[in-house]
């Protein structure tokens, strides 16, 4: 897979998430916690713009984010428009480490070792995997919260 189209998921997910954010009927209900259902839609947001800004911005762009991964799922009642700030913000560092990312290094070792070592576009795929996965979560939180 090149970086391009690579890149092209990352966009249509994170327009994706956009539109999840927008979708909610209120601010207060990105946050409820219904039944088994113990992340919120707004905790898992933050959880996707965390991995987006430490896996891609910080350990391929080299940006000065530091991951607090405990305050993603803490941090309680942002507004859907701090949320769409936050995500905007991330995306600029998407894009801007995407396009900075020779293809050649595409397949260099990925520089963060969690899941064994792999190449660097393995990790890309396996992160939009993990994105497109709380993707879904969101979707479903945002659609029981509007019963």
């Amino acid at each position: 897979m090149t970086k391009s189209e690579i890149t092209d998921i990352y966009q249509r997910n994170i327009k994706r998430l956009h539109a999840e954010i927008n979708s909610y009927n209120s601010d207060a209900a990105l946050w409820e916690e219904r039944g088994a259902i113990s992340n919120s839609g707004g905790n898992l947001i933050l959880h996707l713009i965390g991995n987006l800004n430490h896996f891609i911005g910080a350990t391929l762009g080299k940006t000065a984010y530091v991951r607090n991964r405990e305050a993603e799922f803490n941090t309680k009642d942002l507004s859907k428009q701090h949320l769409i700030e936050l995500l905007e913000e991330a995306n600029k560092q998407v894009n801007h480490t995407m396009n900075s990312l020779p293809e050649f290094e595409m397949q260099d070792e990925y520089p963060y070792d969690f899941a064994g070592k792999h190449s660097t576009e393995y990790y890309l795929v396996f992160f939009i995997a993990h994105f497109e996965y709380h993707l879904g979560q969101i979707n479903y939180h945002r659609r029981i919260c509007s019963i």
